[in-house]
This record gives C-alpha cells, structure tokens and sequence, in this order.
C-alpha cells in the first residue's frame, strides 16, 4: 500500500483520511451514494496505524448513517491513499502512484478540492484549456478580447475572481509566495477594499501583517487569463502567457494556433470530478466509545453533571450545575477512563491542580475538538433532576444552561475562564 515509514508518519501527527474507491466490488456495507464517488475514512490511533500497517483485508468500520450506525468492511484493493498532516501542519498526501486513474480525470484536481474543503489548503484556481483546434473555435464567438470588459463580467457575478498572472510583468505589484514559478495566482474577492480598475490595470489597498495597508497594482498585461470561483466564466489571453505555459502549449500545435489567434478565448468546463464523500462518526455510541474515539483523535471536552450520583468536583467548581472537563487544550489536565468512568485532573477555581471523578452515568456530553469534521454526542437522559431545577427553560420545551467555568488564579487581568453551553432537548430520551 503506502510506504511504512510514510503511513507510520502520518499518524503520528493526528487523525488520517483514507481514500477509497467507491465502486470497488469487495466493499461491503457502504452508504447509499458511495458509487461512483472517492470515500474518506477517518481514521487515528494506534489501533488504526497497525491495522493498515498489517494491511487487514477487508478493514472493518463503523460510521454515522442517519439514526442507526452503518457497519462497513473495506476491500483494500479499494484503497487509492491517505490525507493527513504534515511537520508543518499542513497536508500531507500520499497516493497510491497504479490506481491514480481511479480518482477520476483530474487527480491533481480532485485532491486540491478535498484539501480546500478540509481547509488543509487554500482553494487553487482552474486553468483548463481547449484541447482541440475544433473546440477553440467553437468557443471563439464568445471571445472578450478586453481585459476591463471580461473583470467587469467576472465582479458582477459576486463571487472571488481568480486572476492568472505573469510575474515578470512590469510594474506588477502584489504579495506573491516565494518559490521559482514564473506565474502566480491570484484570487480578488468581492469585498477587497479601494478597488479600482482604470485604464492602467487594477489597484487595491491589501492588509498585510507588517506594513498595515498597502497599495496593489496589477497592470493589464500581467493577466493571461481570468476565471470565477465558481468556474461559470472565464477567458485567457494566449499572447500574454508566461513562459512555461505557453512552452507547454506549444507542444500542442493546432490548439496553440488557434488560442493565440482568438484573445479572450473562453476557458472550457473544467473535467467533471467524482464526489468526495466523507462518512459521519458514529452517532450511536455510548459514553465510554465517544470519548475513546474522540481522545484517539485529538483534543476533547467532557460535559459532566456536577450533581450527578457518585460524582466528586473539586471544590471550587462545587457550585456548577454541569462541569467540562478539557483535554489537550492548551490546560494543564489529565484523563483517564475504565469501565466505571473518568478520573480526571484539571484546574480548580484557583488554578491549582484538582481531581475530578464521575461514573459514566454522570457524562452529559462528548466533544470532538480534532478531527476532519465536528463530532460530538450527548446524553440527556443523564441529566439529574437537581441540574433540571438549574436550567432555563424556552418556550418550546428545550432547556439550557450556560456558565463561564473558572480555569486560572484571578489577576489584576482578570481571571481565564472556560466557556460551557449545554441543552436538553424537549422529551427525554429513553
């Protein structure tokens, strides 16, 4: 599959994304919708590393699918890569090299949407251009040779314009990633302050961290192609290309010939792409699996009812209807869990070190703060009636509480606090 070294990296930074082939025959147990689509499987933990490490075939999965949980064993034939973290904490990608066909038409592409999705990466413009002398020509009536008129089009739409540019064009002036490319794309939103398209090219006032606000210019001849977000519009200017593209295009004759004739050539639909589906955590565990899966990938909180039966609070939190109990924040705590609850370690009041104990019966809620996607539980049928008798109550029956938990000794500053919101939902559960 994918190198050890490679997978045992991954999951040692966080949670990983399995990428799966949908329409692999030997999967059993997959949503409805998983034909035809790229899956991601999250996955974390040790248990997880060393199942894929020993390449277990079919890997065994429980996930969220409505109000029943879904049971799914993957082929591993099915398998196409992995997504995690870099050292960095970007991403990290690792694809299987023989069965990039899987991914669909455009894997380069597929995998930058899922990576902006995940908000791993920033969104990464769509430059695809005709493939045949036939197809430019088709799109030539549609032509908008004028720079102004094509931005004018593009603004009007009210979504962010990407704008290709050569950098070696004179008086270019924008913040642009250091690295040796000799193009650079650009994506102005809609709400960029002090836009101003004249007859020279486009000036905007930019934030930036060192120098507050800075004047951008980007003259007309800097742009080889424009395209909306969206992709529902957008040209190129084949004479205006930087030098790498245009080498590349060049290798395509016809089509090159009937680019450079035609300026403000409309760019085609970009390849239609598979779906990428990720499936839902579970959403039917008890306290003691919410938690270990949540601590497996990450950071997490605990909602504990302080008058629970057999609960212990530290004494500075002795009078809170509901306490939450940090783990992996950026607060000195402990957690550890058996069969018959939590024992807990965490800031009292003043900031010292307290011990917090509760049965399983007193959890009210899980949080997942780590992970690709929110996952969180709750179990309101654990809430006592004495932490009833302390929420509020709307008009359609749903209680709720809110405190600031204290987490730090109070100074001149103030004092650092945790913020905890819980709600009971109408009708108990049963």
């Amino acid at each position: 599959m994918i190198a050890t070294h490679e997978l045992a990296a991954l999951f040692q930074r966080g949670p990983a994304l399995l990428l799966v082939d949908g329409d692999d025959p030997d999967h059993r147990g997959l949503p409805e919708g998983a034909a035809g689509s790229v899956l991601l499987v999250q996955l974390a933990g040790d248990q997880d590393r060393d199942r894929l490490l020993s390449e277990v075939d079919p890997l065994e999965i429980r996930y969220g699918n409505g109000p029943i949980d879904g049971f799914a064993a993957i082929a591993a034939r099915g398998y196409l890569g992995i997504i995690g973290r870099g050292v960095d904490g970007g991403a990290a990608v690792a694809l299987r090299n023989d069965r990039l066909a899987r991914l669909g038409p455009d894997p380069q592409l597929l995998i930058g949407s899922v990576l902006a999705a995940l908000n791993l990466a920033p969104p990464a413009a769509v430059w695809n251009f005709p493939v045949t002398d036939v197809m430019a020509e088709a799109l030539a009536a549609e032509c908008v040779a004028s720079k102004p008129a094509a931005l004018a089009l593009a603004r009007a739409t009210g979504v962010p314009v990407w704008l290709g540019l050569r950098k070696d064009a004179a008086g270019l002036r924008v913040l642009m990633p250091p690295h040796d490319s000799d193009r650079h794309d650009l994506l102005l939103m809609p709400e960029t302050k002090g836009v101003d398209v004249g007859e020279a090219g486009i000036v905007w006032q930019q934030l930036t961290a060192s120098a507050g606000e800075q004047e951008m210019f980007v003259p007309w001849d800097a742009i080889w192609a424009m395209r909306t977000a969206d992709v529902s519009m957008g040209w190129v200017w084949a004479l205006d290309l930087p030098k790498s593209l245009r080498d590349e295009l060049q290798t395509r004759s016809e089509t090159w010939a009937a680019m450079r004739v035609f300026p403000g050539l409309p760019l085609p639909p970009p390849p239609e792409l598979k779906r990428a589906l990720i499936l839902a955590p579970p959403s039917g565990f008890s306290p003691i699996e919410a938690l270990r899966w949540s601590l497996r990938l990450g950071a997490a909180i605990v909602v504990v009812d302080g008058y629970g039966e057999g609960v212990v609070v530290p004494s500075g939190l002795r009078d809170q209807a509901i306490v939450a109990v940090p783990h992996g924040l950026p607060l000195q705590s402990s957690l550890v869990l058996d069969e018959d609850g939590i024992v807990a370690n965490l800031p009292d009041a003043d900031g010292s070190q307290s011990t917090l104990r509760a049965p399983w019966s007193a959890l009210l809620a899980v949080q997942a703060l780590s992970g690709f996607m929110p996952a969180s539980w709750s179990f309101p049928q654990h809430a006592s009636d004495a932490l009833k008798a302390q929420m509020a109550v709307d008009r359609y029956g749903v209680r709720s509480l809110t405190l600031e938990q204290p987490c730090g000794m109070r100074t001149p500053a103030g004092q650092p606090t945790l913020h905890v919101e819980f709600q009971l939902p109408p009708h108990e559960l049963h």
